[in-house]
């Protein structure tokens, strides 16, 4: 994984954009780490497994509602915004 100040992405913008396809590259702004390039492939896969994920909590809840541990709605909603975040 590449870490760049934001002022040197701004200057071989090109360069960072090309490494980002094949790595994450990490923009710090006042040495902190701030944004993340990924190529968009690998957005894509990141999407993917949070969707897979929330569906697994979605799951798990439905069974603990069958067992008779109800879940309600409200509790499931709070929970995916918490994960969404």
């Amino acid at each position: 994984m590449l870490t760049i100040a934001a002022t040197e992405f701004k200057k071989h913008y090109g360069e960072y954009v090309d490494d980002a396809l094949t790595e994450p590259v990490i923009i710090q702004k006042y040495n902190r780490n701030s944004l993340v390039l990924v190529s968009y492939k690998e957005f894509s896969i990141l999407e993917k497994i949070k969707e897979q994920y929330n569906d697994l909590i979605l799951k798990l809840k439905m069974d603990e509602a069958k067992k008779g541990e109800y879940v309600g709605k409200e509790e499931v909603v709070k929970m995916l915004a918490k994960i969404n975040k």
